[in-house]
């Protein structure tokens, strides 16, 4: 039987930490808003018992003086420090958005989405850059009793797997093969075809890649939600004719950015649960 997977890039304000696309999001209310926006999200979850992978960035759920950046080179180190330095508390700050997802009704699964959040391919990136990165995270999420062998890569940037595997880290999320260089072209096919279907290969490091994934995501334009629905709807209709696995991911901070793509993902929730009762589908994690 197909299944659908849920999982959640949880990082508010360090998931733009190179570009400073923070900055219009905190001048718009998004990341405040988060505190209105999460509490209904989780309810919804509770109500369907449907379970997510937060993939968490570690420095967001560690207390500001906790946090500990040294081993980032200088110009790394000078992007971090600017932005907090700089942002609100509520953009980098997600101790209580964390502790509400542990306090939750419905067991969710927790994964590392790195300590800061610099991508991969950055400037100065390299393997023991990735280990000191990770070990952080580990000493972070262990604050609150828990460990994870999940990864997703910031900036969705694969690299490093040996030293991912070195860490304790056995699955990651990549995204789909894109086979359209236009990105035209590309925005033409996701209005006609079906997402990808979610699958899982070992990399020869001995890391499992799961790979093909929908973003759910209007993008603050509120006519693109039909798209995605009807995305949604296609992609349904592979998980029960033909036993595929469909993966949807998303950032909270989204549905505080959009009140219809927040509609949307509670019905999509309600749909998708109807259909798990009914025997046509499972819902399961990453």
């Amino acid at each position: 039987m197909g299944k659908v997977i849920f999982s959640f890039d949880f990082e508010i304000g360090w998931g733009d930490i190179t570009n400073e696309a923070w900055r219009r999001r905190e001048s718009n209310g998004v990341y405040s808003r988060l505190r209105q926006v999460l509490p209904d999200m989780l309810k919804t979850l509770d109500d369907y018992e449907v379970p997510v992978t937060w993939a968490t960035v570690g420095a967001m759920i560690e207390p500001t003086q906790s946090r500990d950046f040294s081993y980032l080179n200088e110009p790394q180190s000078r992007i971090v420090e600017n932005s907090i330095s700089s942002g609100k508390p509520d953009t980098f700050n997600g101790v209580d958005l964390f502790e509400r997802v542990l306090n939750a009704r419905t067991e969710h699964q927790i994964a590392c989405h790195s300590y800061s959040h610099i991508p991969f391919d950055y400037n100065g990136v390299d393997g023991e850059f990735v280990r000191q990165d990770l070990q952080r995270f580990k000493q972070a999420l262990a604050q609150y009793g828990i460990t994870t062998s999940k990864f997703v890569f910031p900036e969705n940037t694969e690299n490093f797997y040996a030293e991912l595997l070195e860490m304790g880290i056995d699955k990651a999320r990549v995204p789909a093969d894109n086979f359209f260089s236009n990105r035209l072209l590309y925005l033409l096919s996701i209005a006609v075809i079906p997402p990808p279907t979610s699958k899982e290969s070992i990399d020869n490091s001995g890391v499992t890649k799961h790979y093909g994934s929908m973003l759910f995501n209007d993008v603050g334009n509120p006519h693109r939600i039909p798209l995605l629905e009807r995305r949604v709807k296609l992609g349904l209709g592979n998980v029960m004719s033909k036993n595929h696995d469909l993966h949807i991911w998303a950032h909270p901070f989204n549905f505080s950015e959009s009140e219809p793509l927040l509609k949307s993902f509670k019905k999509m929730i309600s749909r998708i649960a109807v259909l798990r009762d009914a025997g046509k589908l499972q819902i399961g994690l990453m």
